[in-house]
């Protein structure tokens, strides 16, 4: 699904270079379930940048889905993120003035897909992660839980092959953020999408197909579930 080679992103080349990535190379397969872990300043978010298709690499390839997106003009770029990629922010970034039903079919609005059927798909996204009651409140109406939820099903709402996730259970609660742990399981098995998801947190990780730990712009460690059990046996 995402593979990345050789790549390098640096501010400042021509005066003071400041390499946030230094030569990642990293594979990522269909319907893997990716927590990618590392201290403040490891490269975490310029990856996920690059990840999404927010940002361009310095220099490398990076192929999402077999397109080279090195080669894409701003606008296919926005037009090919909006198909392929759905985001979940860790401060939720949910419209305050529309309600959970608008905030989910935000998507399906700036890509101009049919209304009706964008509806269905959006009641039943609202359905699936429990928050029919919901429909016509807003943000400030919901708790910390129910703000994610619906952000998760915004991100899902055009049917995205990966989603993306910063810190998505870093501003909750033990409570909700195993229940969005579970929900993203549930997700990544039934659903076959590819998640990665940045995290300090180690039960996000326990629920990971492969961890990859990034330290000082560099891929230190990308271990699976069946390589740990291995080496322990």
């Amino acid at each position: 699904m995402i593979q990345l080679v050789g790549v390098e992103k640096i501010y400042n080349e021509k005066t003071s270079p400041v390499y946030a990535l230094s030569g990642v190379n990293l594979t990522i397969e269909k319907a893997e379930l990716i927590a990618l872990m590392g201290s403040s300043g490891s490269g975490k978010t310029t990856l996920l940048n690059i990840l999404s298709a927010i940002d361009k690499p310095t220099r490398g390839t990076v192929v999402i889905d077999g397109v080279d997106i090195m080669s894409m003009s701003e606008r296919d770029l926005t037009a090919f993120r909006r198909k392929k990629i759905g985001i979940v922010f860790q401060f939720f970034n949910l419209m305050p003035t529309l309600t959970v039903l608008e905030n989910v079919l935000l998507p399906s609005d700036l890509a101009k897909l049919s209304a009706s059927a964008s509806r269905e798909r959006a009641l039943s996204l609202i359905e699936r992660v429990g928050l029919s009651h919901r429909l016509k409140h807003k943000p400030f109406e919901l708790s910390g839980g129910e703000m994610q939820r619906t952000a998760i099903a915004r991100a899902l709402m055009n049917n995205p092959d990966i989603i993306i996730g910063d810190e998505p259970t870093g501003n909750l609660d033990s409570k909700n953020a195993a229940q969005i742990l579970d929900l993203i399981q549930t997700l990544a098995r039934e659903e076959k999408k590819t998640f990665i998801i940045a995290t300090h947190a180690s039960d996000v990780a326990a629920i990971a197909d492969r961890v990859v730990v990034m330290r000082d712009g560099k891929v230190v460690e990308a271990e699976s579930k069946e390589s740990k059990k291995t080496v322990a046996a």
